[in-house]
């Protein structure tokens, strides 16, 4: 029986045969070194260690990589979506995960992931600075991966049944670890609850970088957020797996070096890091990647335009009934939601939560969010 992998310095060579030749990809050949490297352009302190591991072999077949993805999470929301999600919908843009083991007792988790640095990479920009390299074309790709992704677990509840919209083949089993699946009033009160506390604490710790009218703007959104988001749940249509955590390190765009003409599936972005997924709107991923790290000015230029072909690939993969009222009414919700996540942030670099917060209040007050409440 595998035992949990701790560090990435107790993989050994046999354990790594064993999951390529259970892949297909050894079928001849033997590893005969690993080589461990951090992986600082990924690594997230939150999430435990994450290591690239590069391996050499002996009669090395084609196709077997040389490079894999290594990580020790927290919790085992990422073990369920590899081993009870992903075997049911191998088309997503997702990099291939060779094994992902849980331990309840240490209630963490390893897995080992194909990877894929050599031709994407995560585009890191300062929030509330222009992004660099980061063009319309890619935005649209990044949008595409989300509504490949959420059209494929799209879904709604009747009479306390899922109905799949998409994929008649997703049962309730393969979804069921998320939170909220299915909506239970009691589950979705607890988890969207926040001491008023909070709320001062936020309003201390930002201080006169929050004007008074957007504090009441602040108070207002801390108040009525867990009803409209009880609200959502209960009503059942339009769900879908959500992300819930698209931040810059977890979107792989395609290298400039290695991109094409910027279309067609030889474009796609990777989606990483499925510890905080959930079920809920698809939109809100888009919100909390727009709204949190983009400029207000740089975020007008293309939100439309990014909104409008996640749209049409939500359609286009057979989404129906799903208007681009909703859509746009599930957006604006999902910026409301960021105002009331960033009420929890971590007290720490002080000149990005600033930013961050800027822009959400900027997002939040350009779109009349205020409507919602």
């Amino acid at each position: 029986m595998t035992q949990l992998i701790t560090r990435a310095q107790e993989v050994t060579p046999d354990h790594l045969e064993g999951l390529l030749q259970k892949a297909h990809l050894l079928p001849q050949g033997s590893i005969t070194g690993i080589t461990v490297q951090g992986r600082d352009d990924i690594q997230n302190r939150h999430t435990g260690e994450v290591a690239q591991l590069r391996l050499t072999f002996r009669d090395r077949p084609p196709g077997a990589p040389q490079r894999l993805y290594f990580k020790i999470a927290q919790g085992g929301r990422e073990v369920d979506f590899y081993n009870r999600l992903m075997p049911h919908l191998p088309d997503l843009p997702i990099p291939h995960c060779f094994e992902a083991l849980y331990d309840p007792a240490s209630q963490s988790a390893h897995l080992f992931l194909e990877d894929v640095s050599t031709t994407h990479a995560p585009n890191r920009f300062p929030p509330g600075e222009p992004p660099a390299q980061l063009g319309l074309d890619q935005l649209r790709q990044m949008a595409a991966s989300f509504a490949r992704l959420h059209a494929a677990c799209w879904g709604h509840f009747e009479d306390g049944l899922w109905r799949p919209v998409t994929r008649p083949h997703l049962l309730p089993e393969h979804l069921d670890w998320l939170p909220f699946f299915p909506p239970v009033p009691q589950a979705i009160e607890h988890y969207f609850s926040k001491p008023k506390q909070d709320l001062t604490d936020f309003f201390d710790f930002l201080g006169p970088a929050l004007s008074p009218a957007r504090r009441t703007i602040w108070s207002a959104v801390f108040a009525a957020f867990p009803r409209l988001a009880l609200d959502r749940l209960l009503g059942g249509r339009h769900l879908t797996l959500n992300h819930r955590d698209p931040k810059q390190g977890n979107i792989l765009y395609q290298k400039l070096e290695n991109s094409r003409d910027g279309t067609g599936d030889d474009e796609k972005v990777f989606l990483l890091d499925w510890q905080q997924a959930r079920l809920w709107t698809g939109p809100e991923d888009l919100a909390a990647y727009l709204a949190c790290y983009w400029p207000p000015e740089k975020r007008r230029q293309i939100e439309e335009s990014v909104l409008l072909h996640y749209h049409y690939i939500l359609l286009d993969c057979g989404v129906s009934q799903y208007d681009w009222a909703a859509l746009w009414h599930d957006y604006r919700l999902g910026i409301a939601e960021q105002c009331y996540r960033w009420v929890r942030v971590r007290r720490t670099r002080t000149h990005i939560t600033e930013r961050i917060c800027a822009n959400i209040i900027g997002a939040f007050e350009d779109l009349h969010c205020d409507e919602l409440l």
